[in-house]
C-alpha cells in the first residue's frame, strides 16, 4: 500500500511539534512554527519505496507528503528562504490511478513514480516485471 505521512504523524503540525521544535532547538535555529503558507513557493509529491515524499526547494531535503494536508515545512531548513511559512505541495490528480497502479508490486523499493513519469510507462513496467 502507498503511504503518506499519516502512517507515521497526524499531519504536518503533529510533525512540527515531534520534530521539528526539537530539532530547531538542537540546531539553534529561531523557528517559529506556523501554519502560515507562502504562496510564491511549492514543491511537487512523488512516490519512493512506497511512501508519498517531496522535496525541499530550498536545501534538497525531503519529507512525507499529507494527502489530507497538502503543505510542506523542511526540518532540514525550516524554509527559512519562505520566511519559516509551509508551502504548497502540488498532489498530481491522478494520484489514485498512480497508487492502484503501484500497489500491484510487492516490493516497497519497486513502488516508485517520479512526476515526469506517464501512467502508461508504470503500466508496462509492470507487465514486463509480469505483475498483473
Amino acid at each position: 500500500m502507498i503511504r503518506d505521512g499519516t502512517y507515521r504523524f497526524v499531519n504536518q503540525l503533529d510533525i512540527q511539534i515531534k520534530c521539528g521544535i526539537p530539532m530547531a532547538i538542537e540546531h539553534q535555529i529561531i523557528w517559529n512554527p506556523t501554519m502560515d503558507i507562502n504562496q510564491f513557493y511549492f514543491t511537487y509529491a512523488y512516490v519512493n519505496h512506497g511512501r508519498w515524499i517531496a522535496d525541499c526547494p530550498f536545501c534538497n531535503h525531503s519529507e512525507f507528503v499529507f494527502k489530507n494536508d497538502l503543505f510542506f515545512t523542511c526540518f532540514h531548513c525550516f524554509n527559512q528562504v519562505a520566511g519559516g511559512k509551509r508551502i504548497k505541495v502540488i498532489l498530481d490528480p491522478r494520484y489514485q490511478e498512480i497508487e492502484n497502479i503501484l500497489n500491484k508490486r510487492r516490493n516497497k523499493e519497486n513502488q516508485n513514480w517520479f512526476i515526469y513519469e506517464e501512467i502508461e510507462k508504470l503500466e508496462i513496467e509492470n507487465s514486463i516485471m509480469g505483475v498483473i
